[in-house]
Protein backbone atom coordinates (compact mmCIF):
# COMPACT_ATOMS: atom_id res chain seq x y z
CA UNK A 1 0.00 0.00 0.00
CA UNK A 2 1.74 3.76 -1.31
CA UNK A 3 1.73 6.17 1.31
CA UNK A 4 -0.41 8.91 0.63
CA UNK A 5 1.69 12.29 0.65
CA UNK A 6 -0.91 14.80 -0.47
CA UNK A 7 -2.85 16.53 2.09
CA UNK A 8 -6.69 16.65 1.90
CA UNK A 9 -6.78 19.61 0.17
CA UNK A 10 -4.70 19.18 -2.37
CA UNK A 11 -6.49 15.89 -3.46
CA UNK A 12 -9.40 18.09 -3.02
CA UNK A 13 -7.99 20.46 -5.45
CA UNK A 14 -6.53 17.81 -7.82
CA UNK A 15 -10.10 15.95 -8.09
CA UNK A 16 -12.23 19.28 -9.13
CA UNK A 17 -9.69 19.93 -11.67
CA UNK A 18 -9.77 16.40 -12.69
CA UNK A 19 -13.09 16.29 -13.00
CA UNK A 20 -13.60 19.03 -15.20
CA UNK A 21 -11.31 17.40 -17.91
CA UNK A 22 -13.93 14.35 -17.52
CA UNK A 23 -17.03 16.19 -18.08
CA UNK A 24 -15.00 17.90 -20.89
CA UNK A 25 -13.77 14.98 -22.74
CA UNK A 26 -16.98 12.86 -21.87
CA UNK A 27 -19.21 15.32 -24.41
CA UNK A 28 -17.05 15.00 -26.74
CA UNK A 29 -18.53 12.38 -29.74
CA UNK A 30 -16.63 10.34 -32.51
CA UNK A 31 -20.14 11.03 -35.14
CA UNK A 32 -19.14 8.28 -37.15
CA UNK A 33 -19.24 5.46 -35.15
CA UNK A 34 -22.20 7.70 -33.47
CA UNK A 35 -20.14 6.79 -29.76
CA UNK A 36 -18.75 9.47 -26.94
CA UNK A 37 -15.59 9.18 -25.29
CA UNK A 38 -14.98 7.66 -21.92
CA UNK A 39 -13.35 11.39 -19.94
CA UNK A 40 -12.85 9.25 -16.89
CA UNK A 41 -11.25 6.28 -18.46
CA UNK A 42 -8.79 8.32 -20.54
CA UNK A 43 -8.14 11.27 -17.50
CA UNK A 44 -4.95 10.62 -17.32
CA UNK A 45 -3.71 11.23 -20.29
CA UNK A 46 -6.21 13.77 -21.21
CA UNK A 47 -4.41 15.77 -18.19
CA UNK A 48 -0.61 14.75 -19.90
CA UNK A 49 -1.64 16.12 -23.00
CA UNK A 50 -3.00 19.21 -21.77
CA UNK A 51 -0.49 20.22 -19.63
CA UNK A 52 2.61 18.93 -21.78
CA UNK A 53 1.09 20.64 -24.60
CA UNK A 54 1.23 24.15 -22.25
CA UNK A 55 4.48 23.53 -20.94
CA UNK A 56 5.72 23.04 -24.57
CA UNK A 57 4.22 26.08 -25.61
CA UNK A 58 5.53 28.00 -22.74
CA UNK A 59 9.09 26.60 -23.54
CA UNK A 60 9.34 28.14 -26.81
CA UNK A 61 7.69 31.93 -26.15
CA UNK A 62 10.77 31.57 -23.77
CA UNK A 63 13.45 30.50 -26.64
CA UNK A 64 11.77 33.21 -28.91
CA UNK A 65 11.91 35.62 -25.85
CA UNK A 66 15.95 34.52 -25.57
CA UNK A 67 16.56 34.18 -29.19
CA UNK A 68 14.13 36.32 -31.18
CA UNK A 69 11.43 35.27 -33.32
CA UNK A 70 12.45 33.10 -36.24
CA UNK A 71 12.10 33.93 -39.83
CA UNK A 72 8.36 33.34 -41.38
CA UNK A 73 8.31 30.41 -43.69
CA UNK A 74 8.28 30.93 -47.32
CA UNK A 75 4.56 30.65 -48.63
CA UNK A 76 3.10 30.41 -45.24
CA UNK A 77 0.69 32.84 -43.43
CA UNK A 78 1.58 32.31 -40.24
CA UNK A 79 3.16 33.34 -37.38
CA UNK A 80 5.86 31.75 -35.52
CA UNK A 81 2.88 30.81 -32.85
CA UNK A 82 0.74 29.51 -34.99
CA UNK A 83 3.42 27.53 -36.55
CA UNK A 84 3.89 25.73 -33.34
CA UNK A 85 -0.11 24.84 -32.36
CA UNK A 86 -0.28 23.92 -36.15
CA UNK A 87 3.71 21.20 -35.90
CA UNK A 88 1.98 20.04 -32.39
CA UNK A 89 -1.37 19.18 -34.09
CA UNK A 90 0.26 17.81 -37.21
CA UNK A 91 1.79 15.06 -34.58
CA UNK A 92 -1.82 13.76 -34.32
CA UNK A 93 -2.19 13.42 -38.32
CA UNK A 94 -3.36 9.30 -38.56
CA UNK A 95 -5.80 7.36 -40.55
CA UNK A 96 -7.56 4.58 -38.82
CA UNK A 97 -9.80 1.50 -39.31
CA UNK A 98 -13.43 1.91 -38.05
CA UNK A 99 -12.70 -1.21 -35.91
CA UNK A 100 -9.38 0.19 -34.18
CA UNK A 101 -11.43 3.23 -33.16
CA UNK A 102 -14.40 1.46 -31.62
CA UNK A 103 -11.53 -0.68 -29.64
CA UNK A 104 -9.66 1.99 -28.62
CA UNK A 105 -12.66 4.64 -27.15
CA UNK A 106 -13.80 1.36 -25.58
CA UNK A 107 -10.78 -0.21 -24.03
CA UNK A 108 -8.03 2.51 -24.44
CA UNK A 109 -6.42 5.15 -22.09
CA UNK A 110 -5.49 7.79 -25.02
CA UNK A 111 -8.54 10.07 -26.41
CA UNK A 112 -8.62 9.56 -30.81
CA UNK A 113 -6.16 11.87 -32.77
CA UNK A 114 -8.56 14.07 -33.50
CA UNK A 115 -9.23 15.05 -29.43
CA UNK A 116 -5.96 14.67 -28.65
CA UNK A 117 -5.65 17.85 -30.68
CA UNK A 118 -9.09 19.86 -30.35
CA UNK A 119 -9.11 19.06 -26.49
CA UNK A 120 -5.70 21.04 -25.08
CA UNK A 121 -6.26 23.58 -27.74
CA UNK A 122 -9.47 24.36 -26.56
CA UNK A 123 -8.33 25.06 -23.00
CA UNK A 124 -5.22 27.40 -24.40
CA UNK A 125 -6.38 30.96 -23.78
CA UNK A 126 -2.70 31.06 -26.01
CA UNK A 127 -4.28 29.19 -28.54
CA UNK A 128 -7.13 31.16 -28.65
CA UNK A 129 -5.24 34.66 -28.40
CA UNK A 130 -3.13 33.40 -31.44
CA UNK A 131 -5.41 32.58 -33.89
CA UNK A 132 -7.79 35.35 -32.31
CA UNK A 133 -10.39 32.75 -31.71
CA UNK A 134 -13.51 34.82 -30.59
CA UNK A 135 -14.64 34.12 -27.34
CA UNK A 136 -17.64 31.02 -26.96
CA UNK A 137 -16.62 29.31 -30.35
CA UNK A 138 -15.93 25.46 -30.00
CA UNK A 139 -11.83 26.40 -30.38
CA UNK A 140 -12.03 29.28 -27.87
CA UNK A 141 -15.15 27.68 -25.14
CA UNK A 142 -15.76 30.31 -22.00
CA UNK A 143 -15.26 27.08 -19.72
CA UNK A 144 -11.75 25.89 -19.77
CA UNK A 145 -9.91 22.86 -18.27
CA UNK A 146 -6.78 23.49 -16.35
CA UNK A 147 -4.78 21.20 -14.31
CA UNK A 148 -1.37 22.82 -13.50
Amino acid sequence: MLDEWWDPATTEGFDERASCFVEQYSQFRVESLNVSLKGKQIQGEVIADNGGLAHAYNAYVNWVEENGEEESLPGLNLSGRQLFWTAAANVWCSKTREQFQRQNIALGVHPPPKFRVNGPLQNSPEFAKDFNCPSGTPMNPSKKCKMW
